[in-house]
């Protein structure tokens, strides 16, 4: 499960859940790459969007990846 919230401009990808036993597996890259691609289909032409990310400690290098 991925989770995004914004205002159309301004975004905050704010959970990105996967039950252990599928995890590794290249799902959670996947539902990321599928969100910033709703991302740049949602925010207007011309605009730049911003996304934004508060990671949990330890699960940082997820997100660097």
């Amino acid at each position: 499960m991925a989770r995004v919230i914004g205002d159309g401009i301004h975004f905050l990808l704010v959970d990105v859940v996967l039950l252990p036993s599928h995890q590794r597996q290249g799902i959670g890259r996947e539902l990321v790459q599928r969100v910033l691609k709703w991302v740049r289909a949602t925010a207007p032409e011309g605009d730049k969007a911003t996304i934004q990310l508060i990671a949990v400690v330890g699960k940082e290098s997820f997100y660097e990846n």
